[in-house]
């Protein structure tokens, strides 16, 4: 995360730079603080370069749910997540997924001791420098930092509207905005970059609200045992069909058995698959009647 900006401190010797990073820091707060930090200790992917969406749902919510609240956090998370976009599976990556795999290891917290990282990182960091494209994503990152004028022109309308309380239209904006990014295979999870990138506000509501937190929360937990399996293609294949033929939440049943009906059959007669779906379906407390598979 933006820590590993810090890293370019330790191999250029910049004490001198490090101190007004941490002045500019300033404007951030604890709230910045404390979510990066969390989410730093998530294990990073250098095929999505997204940190773990189960870890962070599971140890980091209430940082994230104060985090969309805060406009200099949201602001700083939603640019760091663009700049490390980029480098997703491409050469640098591993390099800059070995800076964090450092400095969660030796050098926790926001930001992190320059000390620390010069004594304990130095070597990560040089790999990291000596790839273009892992330094030119630390440099992107950097920049991502609020200053103190930042935060003093920031416009405050976006933060009025997370205060909305309407439960059922939290959760069904929710539901519906993190349909729309792609699940991965390998996790079961929805893209982390396209949900901080798309959703995060509606995110944060969630997140604050216990209900559509508990339903997040159950809906997540379903398909994981699908991880890595064939049937996690099934199951993603039904849920982008349902996605792109009937969105919205919790989406429309007769929608559902009229443009989906094969890729639910196709989910329903392997049963880790339909239990995945079975399980999904509860989560809803609205639902009343079972998918039909």
């Amino acid at each position: 995360m933006t820590k590993m900006l810090m890293i370019l401190l330790a191999m250029l010797g910049g004490s001198l730079f490090a101190t007004a990073l941490e002045v500019n820091f300033s404007a951030t707060g604890d709230v910045t603080s404390d979510a990066l930090s969390c989410i730093s200790q998530c294990p990073m992917n250098p095929k999505s370069m997204s940190p773990d969406m189960w870890c962070v749902s599971k140890n980091c919510y209430k940082q994230l749910g104060k985090c969309a609240f805060d406009w200099a956090c949201r602001k700083t998370l939603e640019c760091e997540n663009k700049c490390t976009g980029p480098l997703a599976g491409v050469e640098g990556a591993d390099e800059f997924v070995g800076v964090q795999q450092c400095l969660k290891a030796h050098c926790p917290g926001f930001p992190p001791s320059v000390g620390c990282i010069a004594k304990n990182c130095k070597m990560a960091a040089a790999k990291c420098a000596l790839k273009s494209s892992c330094r030119h994503t630390l440099d992107c990152a950097h920049k991502c930092i609020p200053s103190i004028v930042d935060v003093a022109l920031a416009q405050t309308e976006d933060d009025e509207e997370l205060k909305a309380t309407d439960e059922p239209a939290t959760m069904s904006d929710a539901m519906s905005c993190l349909s729309q990014c792609p699940v991965d295979a390998d996790t079961m999870a929805p893209s982390y970059w396209c949900v901080i990138q798309k959703c995060f506000k509606k995110l944060g509501k969630c997140i604050i609200n216990s209900k559509c937190r508990d339903t997040l929360k159950c809906m997540g937990d379903c398909p994981k045992a699908l991880a890595k399996t064939k049937d996690a293609l099934r199951f993603i294949e039904f849920d982008t069909c349902i996605n792109d033929r009937c969105p919205g939440f919790p989406p429309n049943k007769l929608c559902i058995a009229t443009h989906c009906t094969s890729e639910a059959t196709k989910c329903g007669i392997h049963h880790s698959c339909r239990d995945a779906l079975m399980c999904a379906d509860k989560c809803n407390p609205k639902t009343s009647e079972t998918i039909a598979v």
